[in-house]
């Protein structure tokens, strides 16, 4: 059955604001699992809604802005 656009928005949308509140928590398992939550889900929730082009977020897309935030440093675990 396909996935509507309508409901792609809004996995992502919930994906962004549980990316947030990770990134907000500061210590290391929770940005373990904030890298896992975005190479697993919302990668290829972004893809599937056509918002990634080569490792960039197309502008003009529903994942501009808000959406897509939350996957810019999640590969940032330690490295500060």
């Amino acid at each position: 059955m396909p996935v509507t656009d309508g409901a792609l928005t809004s996995l992502l949308r919930e994906v962004s604001e549980t990316e947030t509140a990770l990134a907000a928590e500061g210590d290391e398992q929770a940005c373990r699992v904030r890298s896992r939550l975005t190479d697993s889900v919302a990668r290829p929730l972004r893809q599937a809604a056509g918002t990634v082009a080569a490792g960039t977020v197309a502008a003009g897309t529903v994942a501009a802005g808000t959406v897509a935030a939350g996957s810019v440093a999640a590969g940032t675990c330690g490295r500060r």
